[in-house]
C-alpha cells in the first residue's frame, strides 16, 4: 500500500493535475494497469503472477491518490470562487 501523498509532491501534482501532458502520463499509466493485469492473468508461474498483480495495483493506487486529490483540489478552487462572488 502507498501511503498518502502529501507535502511537495501533493503541490507538484496539483500544479501539474491541469497539464495535457501530466494527463497524458495518467493515461500511460491507466493503460499499463491493464496490460500488468492481462499479463498476470496469463502467467502460469505464480510468483510471476503476484509480481505482476502487485504492480497493478500500486499503480491502480497511484492513479486513485492523484485523482482524489486533483479532485479535492478543484473542489476547494470552485468553492474559493463561489465565496469571492458573494
Amino acid at each position: 500500500m502507498l501511503t498518502l501523498i502529501q507535502g511537495d509532491v501533493l503541490t507538484a501534482i496539483v500544479r501539474q493535475s491541469h497539464s495535457a501532458d501530466f494527463k497524458v502520463f495518467i493515461n500511460f499509466l491507466k493503460e499499463e494497469e491493464k496490460t500488468l493485469a492481462l499479463k498476470s492473468i496469463k502467467r502460469k508461474n505464480e510468483t510471476e503472477c503476484k509480481w505482476l498483480q502487485g504492480a497493478a495495483q500500486i499503480i491502480s493506487e497511484l492513479i486513485n491518490e492523484i485523482e482524489v486529490v486533483s479532485d479535492r483540489f478543484n473542489k476547494l478552487q470552485e468553492k474559493a470562487k463561489k465565496g469571492k462572488r458573494t
